[in-house]
């Protein structure tokens, strides 16, 4: 007895030390204390700035409501100023308004005097206002309001009179007073309140007056087209105007050799600014110096009374939920670093790019920053998980090379390392005006024609370490798009340096189909030419580079175990993160623009081995084509295991599926998750094998082994109409009125809540149905679409997926259509 015991503690002794103890796939002394720290527990920062600068930090994050905010008291001022511009008297002769709309303010010529200052939007307003989506519609809820004047009742009493044939009538006043009507608005007996009657779908709800007058004023008369696409091609109209602007793209200097371009600098003004770049819509930016921060790391506290807390990011601003920057100051820091990033990373829904990325520069020793997670609350607010980052500021600078308030340091917005995107690059010291060393390096880059030519200024060797990272990871988003990265010149020994970041799209994310992308060739690729010069003319170098990356790092056998660590570390508060409150609001969402959220399945799909769409990979599917491209390719001895067709079919063939009790998040203590894990070995080829290790959690662990080559059953949910199966709520039994019919059946619209509910019942398929559904025996529905592509096949049948679930396609109704 005494011997079991003994051998349950040092079982138990071990588990504890591979928990707690630092990561073992990246080496020591890489990154600062802080991310050590983290590397197995979650921090916490709990950041308090006043109620007024949050409510207004919520209302810039909606990037692009924001300026429907303007937008829309510009549609509401017009629309008092209308209203007061028609005569009442002459519209409506014989009608004593005095004893009609007692509060009605009228002169004495028969016009309203309303004051449209009362129904302006305003921060405290936002929340309340913008869950309604047409203009029409937050008219009418700014209009319906008694502590003024109520509005809505003036134009319902106004629509029940008789007009004169005579009088001059403004159309738009007609327009609103027909929707606001007594033929569109009922008002309440009980609790005299006006709402929106049911009503057909028509135009006159959806495009109210002046509505685009703003937008056409703001953005010019092009045609943008839907909305969906608006904020992309607005984006696109901006940078290219920047682009005008800085004369980027301009092959001025393209001849000029190193003497032109010194009698150039000889007789250059660096004194000022040329034109530097500037940051491309900064009209949403929110920062305050107003904050102070609480860090729990290990159940040790840190507090600090000066903090400058500010959004995050540029097109993530288009997502629902926005990342944020914190600066610690007055001389503190913690654990090695006084300013950090919360990168939400939306459209990764792995969690997992950005902290790869970072963990494989780590591992390589490549200068980087680090990353590992954190939760976030805002004045007690719940935000949800983070990827918590260092940033390559001045105190980045003073930590890893020693040098105090860099002069040398900056961002790079857009530029290829030539002379003519010179002003693409903003100091990051914004008192330095002088650019004159950091046009000389840039004349040196342009006129450069050989590694030789420039190696004793840039390091030539770690920037083609960095561009053999961005081709085996497919990231798009860097030199290549001359765009995230910084320049320094380290002052011990004179050379610049190419510093990247932002890996959240990295790995397989918003480029081809994976297995295009897992396939292309360098030489594919449309790099800058400084890219040509300093690698295509010496590609043995960056073979060799390549053949030590893949050897190292980038390979199945390194990373899939880290994946796996890494998913069982945050799974517990990824959940947490996607789970809403109880009015269905899930942490950190503050942008309403946005309501995209992957649920759990996509995120434990996709990183695995099981594409979400053709723009976003499985996260171990990308690493393993293109790990098997690059070693045939380069002719590299890799892992025979992991180039073997069969190996997704052998060895990646764990499924852990997961039921967590999530818990309110409380005041003081991170929340604590109980889970349940079932684990199941089958032979799919979709899934992997996954070690679940969570310090935060209780497990349950169940293992059983089957033979059996179909995807992994799922039950089928139990939906009550045909609109739960895609996300909508089924209609009350009073809402009866179809205004839409499609393949999920009939529509209705509360008009109440702004919401599409169904009106169709649920039917699944069963076995009489007159194609039998043959998956059904096996434990599976049958498709109740024809997919556009079947995803697999084996000898029962063909196979698709639908809801996030496997699904068997009947081949004969399918074919007929």
């Amino acid at each position: 007895m005494l011997n079991i015991k003994l051998k349950l503690f040092f079982i138990l002794l071990f588990f504890v030390y591979n928990v707690v103890s630092e990561s073992s796939f990246i080496p020591k002394d890489q990154r600062a204390e802080i991310f050590k720290l983290t590397d197995n527990k979650v921090a916490v920062f709990r950041v308090t700035i006043p109620e007024n600068e949050f409510a207004s930090l919520k209302r810039k994050a909606n990037f692009v409501t924001a300026y429907d905010i303007n937008a829309k008291n510009d549609v509401i001022k017009k629309t008092v100023n209308l209203i007061n511009s028609q005569n009442l008297e002459e519209i409506f002769p014989g009608n004593d308004f005095k004893k009609l709309l007692p509060d009605l303010p009228m002169n004495k010529d028969g016009y309203p005097t309303i004051d449209y200052t009362k129904y302006l939007l305003s921060d405290s307003k936002f929340e309340y206002i913008m869950t309604e989506y047409y203009v029409s519609f937050i008219v009418f809820k700014t209009f319906n309001d008694d502590s003024y004047l109520n509005l809505i009742n003036v134009l319902y009493v106004l629509s029940g009179l008789e007009m004169s044939p005579d009088a001059t009538v403004d159309e738009n006043f007609l327009f609103i007073m027909n929707i606001f009507g007594k033929d569109k608005v009922t008002k309440d007996e009980e609790d005299g309140k006006y709402y929106l009657l049911d009503k057909d779908e028509d135009e006159d709800y959806y495009e109210f007056p002046f509505e685009y007058e703003y937008y056409d004023e703001y953005y010019g008369e092009e045609d943008y087209g839907d909305d969906n696409a608006n904020l992309e091609k607005r984006r696109r109209r901006v940078r290219r105007q920047n682009i005008k602007r800085r004369g980027l793209g301009r092959r001025e200097y393209e001849d000029y050799n190193a003497d032109d371009f010194k009698k150039l600098l000889e007789s250059y003004d660096f004194s000022k600014y040329d034109n530097p770049a500037e940051e491309e819509i900064d009209e949403f930016d929110f920062k305050t110096k107003n904050g102070t921060m609480e860090v729990e790391v290990n159940n040790k506290k840190s507090n600090f009374k000066k903090i400058t807390f500010s959004l995050g990011g540029h097109f993530s601003r288009n997502f629902a939920k926005p990342a944020y920057n914190i600066k610690i100051r007055g001389g503190k820091e913690l654990y090695g670093r006084r300013q950090f990033k919360l990168r939400s990373d939306p459209a990764d829904p792995t969690y997992l790019r950005s902290k790869l990325v970072s963990d494989i520069h780590n591992r390589l020793g490549v200068p980087s920053i680090s990353a590992n997670y954190a939760t976030l609350y805002i004045n007690d607010e719940y935000m949800g998980l983070f990827v918590l980052t260092d940033a390559y500021k001045e105190t980045w600078i003073e930590y890893v090379y020693g040098e105090k308030d860099t002069k040398l340091l900056y961002k790079c917005n857009i530029s290829d390392l030539t002379y003519e995107t010179r002003n693409g690059f903003k100091n990051e010291n914004n008192e330095i005006t002088d650019r004159k060393e950091l046009y000389e390096f840039l004349a040196a880059m342009t006129t450069a024609q050989t590694p030789s030519e420039i190696e004793h200024i840039f390091d030539v060797d770690q920037f083609v370490t960095e561009i053999a990272l961005e081709y085996l990871t497919s990231a798009w988003d860097h030199f290549m798009n001359q765009h995230n990265y910084y320049i320094y010149k380290n002052y011990k020994n004179n050379k610049w340096i190419y510093l990247a970041y932002d890996f959240d799209l990295d790995l397989g994310l918003n480029t081809y189909e994976t297995d295009v992308t897992t396939t292309q060739s360098f030489d594919e690729l449309s790099y800058p030419s400084l890219v040509e010069k300093l690698i295509l003319n010496d590609f043995d170098k960056f073979n060799n580079t390549i053949k030590e990356i893949v050897t190292n790092a980038f390979n199945p056998g390194v990373l899939f175990p880290h994946i796996d660590e890494l998913k069982a570390f945050i799974k517990p508060y990824v959940e947490l993160d996607k789970t809403p409150d109880e009015n269905g609001k899930s942490p950190g969402r503050i942008n309403l623009n946005d309501d995209i959220l992957f649920s759990m399945d996509q995120w434990d799909e996709s990183s695995e081995f099981t594409d979400i769409n053709s723009t976003i990979s499985g996260l171990k599917l990308f690493i393993l084509l293109k790990y098997r491209y690059i070693c045939k390719e380069y002719g590299i001895q890799c892992d025979p295991k992991y180039l073997s067709d069969d190996y997704k079919t052998t060895t990646a063939a764990t499924a852990t599926k997961t039921t967590t009790v999530v818990p309110e998040p409380t005041e003081d203590v991170e929340p604590t998750i109980t889970t349940t894990t079932k684990t199941t070995t089958t032979t799919t080829t979709t899934k992997t094998t996954t070690k679940t290790t969570t310090t935060t959690t209780t497990t349950t662990t169940k293992t059983t082994t089957t033979t059996t080559t179909t995807p992994e059953p799922t039950k089928t949910p139990e939906f009550k109409c045909m609109a739960e199966v895609i996300g909508y709520p089924c209609c009350t039994s009073k809402q009866t009125k179809v205004y839409r019919t499609d393949e999920y059946g009939d529509w209705s619209f509360n008009f109440l809540k702004l919401q599409w509910c169904g009106l169709t019942k649920y039917e699944p398929k069963t076995e009489n149905d007159e194609d039998v559904c043959w998956a059904r025996k096996l434990g599976y529905p049958c498709c109740e679409k024809c997919p556009l592509l079947t995803l697999y096949k084996d000898s029962n049948g063909s196979w698709g997926l639908e809801h996030l679930r496997w699904c068997g396609i009947i081949e004969s109704q399918c074919s007929k259509n």
